[in-house]
């Protein structure tokens, strides 16, 4: 319900609502008490646990008009949500190589979408800055995964380009706002491409980095 208000479907939040916190845990009580009694309605507790899972997936197929059969569909996200696949770019990078041919990609990614080369290639180098960075510097989290996800998206008059790893906790941006003003070498590349950003923000979530970089797709 938390995800549902976050993504804006309020009225369906508000049914879950009403399922979870009456309908549910007051007919499960009705019921199991009237049959065992006090321990009928304890157990209720855990019986309506299970009922709102129920309710949960039978309100998705409902919503969903029983086309849900993909995890994605549960997520109950308009359909032209993200853009459409040519305006998306994805993959996987786990080595500098990647980094590179990822670099060649986002680059013509860029210029097909009608891009100046000098933006084209301002993408391009957020793109390596970033993942080399998590390459040569990453350490593996606690849960041993390590790699880079990123998808780079056209969405009117600006590309985005979003970073995830799955590495221990580092927020650049942070980094940033530290050392930015500093005359030193390091971190020159970050400050470059902090410099080019329209917008750059960071957050962690569920155990990830994520880096989202926005760039304008003409030079103002």
């Amino acid at each position: 319900m938390d995800y549902l208000q976050g993504v804006g479907k309020k009225k369906l939040v508000n049914v879950l609502v009403f399922f979870e916190r009456f309908f549910v845990p007051v007919g499960s009580a009705f019921v199991l008490g009237s049959r065992f009694g006090s321990k009928g309605v304890l157990a209720s507790l855990a019986l309506s646990k299970f009922l709102m899972i129920l309710v949960i997936l039978i309100v998705v197929c409902v919503y969903r008009k029983l086309d849900a059969k993909k995890p994605e569909g549960f997520l109950l996200l308009d359909k032209d949500f993200g853009g459409a696949d040519e305006d998306n770019l994805y993959a996987h990078i786990e080595t500098i190589d990647d980094v590179m041919r990822e670099c060649t990609r986002v680059e013509a990614f860029c210029l097909q979408h009608g891009t100046e080369h000098r933006v084209a290639k301002h993408m391009a180098l957020a793109l390596e800055e970033l993942a080399v960075n998590v390459v040569t510097h990453g350490k593996k989290s606690r849960y041993g995964d390590f790699g880079i996800d990123y998808r780079l998206m056209m969405e009117g008059e600006s590309f985005t380009l979003t970073i995830r790893d799955l590495c221990q906790y580092f927020n650049p941006v942070a980094w940033y706002e530290a050392h930015g003003s500093g005359d030193s070498e390091e971190g020159l590349g970050l400050r470059i491409i902090t410099g080019l950003a329209k917008d750059i923000r960071y957050f962690n979530a569920f155990n990830s980095n994520n880096i989202v970089f926005t760039i304008e797709r003409k030079n103002q």
